[in-house]
Order: C-alpha cells, then structure tokens, then sequence
C-alpha cells in the first residue's frame, strides 16, 4: 500500500547509511578540538583566536548554506545532495591541512560548514519518511550516535596521528607539512570513500505532504511564525543545550593537559573513550525515555524529559572544575558526555511539523543550534579563559562557567515550551486532516 513505511530492512539501512556519514562529517568537524596547541604556535594566534575558527566560522556558514538547503531537500531528491555535501566538506577538510596563514584556515572552514550544512536536514526528513512515528525519537538518538562516534573517533584517532607523525612533519613534493596538517589531510579521505553509500538504498516516499501548501520560503516564515511560542522556545533552549556541549567538548582535552598534566595523545585517549561509551549510552537511552513517555499519550515528553539535562551539565561541570582527582574529573566527564546526548530531541520536528515545510524548518532549527552551539561554545569558554580568568590553566572554570550559566537557561525555555508544543501537535493534526483550513496562530 502506499501508505506503508518502507520495509523495516530498507528503513534500518538508510539509518545505518545515514549514521556512518554522520560519523565522517564529525571526524572532520572536530578534529580541530586535538590540534588547538599546534594552530596557536603555527599561525601565532590565542586560545579565543583558534575559538573562532573552529566554532564561528564553521557554523555561520553551516547556518547560512542551511538555509537554501533545507529549501531545495523540500522540493528536489534528497540523496544527491547529501553525495555533494560530502564531496565538498571533505575537499574543504583536506584545505585546512594547506593553511599556512590564520585567514587561510578560517576560509576552508566556512567551507567546511557549507558542505555539512547539508546533511543533518536531509537526514531529519528522509528518517521521518521511512520510519513509523513511535520509532522515530529512538531513530533520531541512533543517527545522533554518528555525532558521538564522530567527536570519538576523531579524538581517538587525530591523537593517534599526532602520535605516528613525525614531530618535524613531513616532506613531500608538495612541501613541508607540519603534524597538524597531515592530520586534516588524513581525516578528510573517509567521507570521500563513504559518500557513494548514499547511493544504495532508494529515495523514500515522501509523506504527510499537503498538497494545497507549497514549500516556499514565504509559506515556510508564516507556518513558523504561526508556531512562534512553541520553535521560539525549543530552537533556542535546544541551543543553549548544544551550546554547553561544544564549549565541554571543545576544550576536554585541553582541560585534561592543562589541570591534570596528561599530553595531548593521551589525553585525547582518554577523553575519545569516554565519548565513545558516554554518549551513545545517553542517546539510546533518552531517546528510549522519550518515545515510552510518548507512547504513553506524553506529547510534551520531549520538552519535559530535556529540561532536566541543562541542571544536570551544570552541575557536573562544577564538579569537574573543583575536584583535584583524576578520576573524579573522568567520572563527571563522563557523565557530561552521556548528559550530551540530546539528539533525540529532534523528533519534536516532525511531531509539529507537516512534511512540506521539514526540509526548511529543520534547517533553520539547525540554524539556530549550531549558531548558539557550534558558533558560540568553543568561543564562550575562551572568553572566560582569556578575558576573565586571564590563566591557561582556569580553562575547566571556564566550561563550569559557560555550562552554568547556559544549562539551566536552556532548561527554561524548553520547560516552558510545553503547552506551545501540544498545540502545535494539535494545529498540525488538524491541518493534515484539513489542509484548505489555514493554520491556527498560537
């Protein structure tokens, strides 16, 4: 029947497909994290200097490149797009390995966030067409695994790479390449070698599509506005979530060298296994919570069940700074990364949203996200680092700092962003049922 899902085998596949790249998009997303120490003695730069190229030039034209993304993911096939985008972070990756100078860097990775600009958007509206709507906050917290696997593998392996290349570089008939640069050129192949795996599984049915809506970027800005109090609320509280785990994520194993002494390789160990364990054991398990609290005639789940990580991260990250033991600042670590796992969130989305518009309001959700979180995290830490506590070495009271002030914002906003998601649910029900009756304001 054409109201059926794709088979549960086809389903699975496009989630596993869309996981692995996931995976390669944050191996060379993050990478940067390892080699903080390198780029400021290279290109002669300071802690919040390094901040900006690895946080704001990357998500601001993430945030733009999403905009005119998420129009064509509503109107064109979803599976060559994705192809392009990795095509071109991974070219753009391996263009940070050619810097030489600061503004060289900051160039590749605008790049860098206008070609994974594509992915997440795609991701969010081919999963809600190929799974059934009581799996998809357990399906978005596996895609969101990719993230965790990615921030991991890139620890583990960038800190692996620092440790085989030699410390005086390389040569090559291209030139001399310091360590730091070999390791962009060699995180960037993966993605190349991955993206035809998008290629094998078939372009999905698209569903709940209203035929008297037109996904234009007009109808789109009045279907948001229409919702204002409830996408307000979430974009922004969801924000300030992702905000905390960029600035916690960022500068861990800066953190670990700096306070506990450990060099750059093993701390990099160290902190790629935690994440590795810590936040795949967060996002199977508050996504699990969220669709059983959904099950269960919770449509609110999403924003009740998250509210309560932004005290959480808080807390820990006070508790991470404070503590002189080694071990007691792994166990907060590691409980700050399975805290982290937030992507489940996600299927809020598409609960609110008829799919006509998802492509663009996922983009703009992601627009936001990564804005507060990817653009601003790193930078608020080093913020605190360099202009408030002036000392390499306060940099873990610059994350308690950054997660206490924006964890409990961020559970604020979405707490109160309950009552405005069950109507948006309500008005999206009732408009797929009557798609000539105009949207009803909030």
């Amino acid at each position: 029947m054409s109201d059926q899902y794709p088979s549960p085998f086809r389903a699975w596949w496009t989630l596993a497909t869309l996981v692995v790249l996931y995976i390669a998009s944050m191996l060379d997303r993050q990478i940067i994290a390892l080699l903080i120490g390198p780029i400021k003695t290279a290109l002669k730069v300071s802690d919040f200097e390094v901040s900006l190229v690895y946080g704001l030039a990357f998500a601001v034209f993430f945030c733009l490149a999403g905009l005119p993304i998420g129009w064509a993911i509503d109107r064109f096939p979803r599976r060559p797009l994705v192809f392009a985008g990795v095509v071109f972070w991974s070219i753009a990756t391996a263009c940070c390995g050619l810097a030489t100078q600061y503004w060289h860097l900051a160039v590749s990775r605008f790049a860098v966030g206008a070609g994974e600009a594509v992915l997440s958007p795609a991701a969010y509206s081919l999963l809600a067409d190929s799974m059934p709507k009581k799996r998809l906050g357990l399906a978005l917290g596996i895609f969101g695994l990719g993230g965790a696997l990615g921030t991991g593998l890139a620890l583990g392996l960038g800190g692996y790479l620092l440790s085989k290349v030699p410390v005086h570089g390389i040569e090559t008939q291209l030139g001399h390449f310091e360590p730091w640069q070999v390791t962009f050129v060699v995180v960037a192949i993966p993605a190349l070698l991955l993206a035809p795996l998008i290629f094998t599984f078939p372009e999905p049915r698209r569903r709940d599509r209203l035929a008297t809506a037109k996904p234009t970027i007009g109808a789109t800005l009045r279907f948001l506005r229409s919702r204002g109090s409830f996408f307000g609320r979430f974009f922004v509280g969801n924000g300030a979530l992702v905000l905390c785990s960029y600035a916690f994520a960022a500068w861990a194993p800066t953190f670990l060298v700096r306070r506990h002494g450990l060099d750059m390789p093993t701390a990099s160990h160290w902190v790629a296994g935690c994440s590795i364990v810590a936040v795949p054991c967060g996002l199977l398990l508050l996504g699990h919570i969220a669709d059983r609290m959904f099950a269960r005639g919770q449509r609110d789940a999403h924003m009740k069940l998250f509210s309560v990580i932004g005290i959480l991260l808080a807390g820990l990250g006070v508790l991470m700074a404070a503590t002189s033991s080694f071990a007691s600042a792994m166990v907060a670590m590691f409980l700050i990364f399975m805290a982290s796992g937030v992507a489940a969130i996600a299927a809020a989305l598409p609960l609110t949203t008829p799919n006509q518009f998802r492509g663009q309001v996922s983009s703009v959700y992601l627009l936001v996200t990564n804005l507060l979180g990817a653009g601003l995290g790193p930078s608020m830490t080093a913020l605190f680092t360099d202009f408030y506590f002036k000392e390499d070495a306060m940099v873990g009271w610059s994350i308690a700092a950054v997660l206490t002030v924006f964890g409990p914002l961020s559970s604020l906003l979405l707490f109160s962003a309950r009552r405005p998601m069950l109507r948006a649910i309500d008005a999206a029900g009732a408009w797929a049922e009557h798609p000539a009756v105009p949207p009803s304001n909030d």
